[in-house]
C-alpha cells in the first residue's frame, strides 16, 4: 500500500481493473501496480474468479450505455453479441435501466441471453440483422453498442440509429460519414475507464441481483494458449478466467 494511500491495507480483497496506458496493460500477472481510485471491496458472496471477470466488461459497458448513451427507460438499444463479455453485462445492465433490447447471437446462445434479459434475439447466421431491426425500430434505434469490426458493421451501425441518436463503438473509431453530422448522431470510441466509484456501485448491483453476474467457464492457467485461441474465435458464452492456482 502505497504512502499515501488510505483506507486500504495489506490484506484486503479487492477487484479492479490494473490498466495504465504508461505501465501496463492489465492485471495478467502474479503482481502488478493499480492505482487505489481503481479498486473497490470485493464482496465474499462474490468469489475471485467471478470478481476477476467483472471490471473490464463492466466498467466499459456500463460507461456505453448509461455515461455515454445516457439510456432511459422506453428507449431502445441494439448490442451485438449478446453472449460475449461484454454483452453478458451490457444486456442486463440495459434492462436495469429500463430499455428494449435486442441483440445477434448463434443459436446455441439465444437460451442464455434470453436468462439475460435481451427481449429480441437475432440469429445472425440465419437472419440479416439490419433488416430485423428496421422492421422493429423503422425510425431508428436510440443507442447502438458496436463491439464488432468488419463486414460493414461501424456503417450499419450509423444507419441503424436513429435521428440524434447515439453509437458507443468498443474497438474501432466511427466511420467517416456525412450522415453522422448530417442527423447529429452522437458517435465515439470509447476506451474502457477504470473508476473504482463506478465499479463500487456495479457491484452493489451485482450483490443486490438487479443485474445479472455473466456466466464465467473457470480454466487453469496451464491452458492458457487454449483459453486465448477459443476467446480469440469470439463464440463464448460470457467471460473465460484463469484460476492462479487453488
Amino acid at each position: 500500500v502505497g504512502s499515501a494511500v488510505q483506507g486500504w491495507q495489506v490484506g484486503d480483497e479487492v477487484l479492479g481493473l490494473a490498466f495504465t496506458w504508461s505501465i501496463q496493460h492489465g492485471s495478467y500477472a502474479e503482481y502488478c501496480p493499480i492505482d487505489a481510485a481503481s479498486i473497490t471491496k470485493k464482496p465474499k458472496e462474490i468469489s475471485f474468479e467471478q470478481a476477476a471477470a467483472l471490471p473490464l466488461v463492466s466498467l466499459t459497458a456500463w460507461q456505453a450505455l448509461s455515461e455515454f448513451g445516457q439510456l432511459k427507460p422506453g428507449q431502445s438499444v441494439f448490442i451485438q453479441a449478446g453472449a460475449g463479455g461484454v454483452g453478458s453485462v451490457a444486456i442486463p445492465m440495459a434492462k436495469h435501466l429500463g430499455a428494449k433490447v435486442y441483440t445477434t447471437t448463434s443459436a446455441k446462445n439465444h437460451d442464455y441471453v434470453k436468462t439475460l434479459g435481451a427481449d429480441v434475439i437475432i440469429d445472425y447466421r440465419i437472419k440479416n440483422y439490419e433488416s430485423v431491426l428496421r422492421e422493429h425500430e423503422p425510425e431508428g434505434l436510440d443507442l447502438v453498442v458496436e463491439s464488432l469490426l468488419g463486414n460493414g458493421t461501424e456503417v450499419a451501425a450509423i444507419r441503424l440509429v436513429k435521428t440524434s441518436g447515439a453509437v458507443a463503438f468498443l474497438n474501432n473509431e466511427p466511420p467517416e460519414m456525412d450522415e453522422i453530422k448530417e442527423r447529429k448522431i452522437k458517435t465515439e470510441f470509447l476506451h474502457h475507464r477504470a473508476d473504482g466509484e463506478m465499479l463500487k456501485k456495479l457491484v452493489s448491483l451485482y450483490q443486490s441481483e438487479k443485474i445479472k453476474l455473466p456466466r464465467i467457464q473457470v480454466r487453469p492457467l496451464a491452458e492458457a494458449k487454449d483459453a486465448h485461441f477459443e476467446s480469440e474465435k469470439g463464440h463464448t458464452q460470457g467471460k473465460i478466467v484463469l484460476r492462479i492456482k487453488s
